[in-house]
């Protein structure tokens, strides 16, 4: 549900790499959302500032 209100799409493949505990499969998936969240929270600063 989050990554869908994020409009964040994860590849199957991606998902079994993270499940299988594959060394480095989390890091490029933690990024996209850490950029998506901070896009998020620029544009919610720049709606409203206060």
């Amino acid at each position: 549900k989050v990554f869908h209100k994020l409009h964040l799409w994860v590849s199957e493949t991606d998902i079994r790499k993270v499940v299988a505990n594959t060394p480095g499969a989390i890091e490029p998936i933690l990024c996209a959302v850490r950029e998506k969240v901070t896009d998020g929270a620029a544009h919610q600063y720049l709606l409203d500032p206060a």
